[in-house]
C-alpha cells in the first residue's frame, strides 16, 4: 500500500537529517525514466525542507523528463533558497513552457522585490500563455498591494492632519 508523501514525512520527521539523506539516497537509486517514483520522493523531500539536500533538487532540475523539472520547480517554493531567482534560472529558461510556468509560480509564491523584475521580463518576453498568465497574476497582485498600502498611508496621514486641526481649533 502506498502512503502519501506528507504522511511518510510525518514519520520520517523524527529522524531529521538522516531522513533527508535516506530519501536522497533512494532518489539516486530510482531508474532514470521512473518519473512516478522520482516525483513521490521529491514530494516527500519537499515536506522536509530543512533536511532537503540542495544537490538532489539541482539534479531534479536537470532531469530529462519535464514533469520532474516541473516538480523540482514547485518544491523550490518549500525550500526557499536565499537567491531564488538565481537558483531557478535554469528552469526559468527551460524549453518546456509548463516548467517555466512552474518556476514563475514558485517565484510568485516566494514573492518579494527581488522577483518583480524577473517576472516582469518573463511576462513581456515569454511566448507561452501559462508563463505570461502566471507572471501577470503575481504582478497584478503586487501592484494592487502597493496601491492598497499607499491608500492606507494616505488615509493615516489625513486622519493625523484632521486630528491636529481639531486640536488647534479647540485650543
Amino acid at each position: 500500500q502506498q502512503f502519501l508523501p506528507a504522511r511518510v514525512c510525518d514519520v520520517l520527521m523524527i529522524f531529521g537529517t538522516a531522513a533527508g539523506r535516506a530519501l536522497s539516497a533512494l532518489y539516486y537509486k530510482v531508474e532514470p525514466d521512473d518519473a512516478t517514483k522520482k516525483g513521490l520522493i521529491l514530494s516527500a523531500l519537499g515536506q522536509l525542507p530543512e533536511f532537503f539536500p540542495a544537490q538532489v533538487l539541482q539534479l531534479a532540475m536537470q532531469d530529462a523528463q519535464p514533469e520532474i523539472r516541473q516538480k523540482a520547480a514547485e518544491i523550490v517554493s518549500l525550500t526557499r533558497p536565499d537567491d531564488a531567482v538565481a537558483f531557478l534560472q535554469p528552469l526559468l529558461q527551460d524549453p518546456v513552457g509548463k516548467v517555466r510556468a512552474a518556476a514563475a509560480a514558485t517565484l510568485s509564491a516566494i514573492g518579494g522585490e527581488a522577483v518583480v523584475a524577473t517576472l516582469r521580463t518573463m511576462a513581456a518576453e515569454d511566448q507561452d500563455w501559462q508563463v505570461k498568465m502566471t507572471c501577470q497574476a503575481f504582478l497584478t497582485r503586487w501592484e494592487e498591494s502597493i496601491q492598497e498600502n499607499l491608500a492606507k498611508d494616505e488615509a493615516a496621514l489625513w486622519l493625523k492632519d484632521t486630528a491636529v486641526q481639531e486640536e488647534e481649533n479647540h485650543a
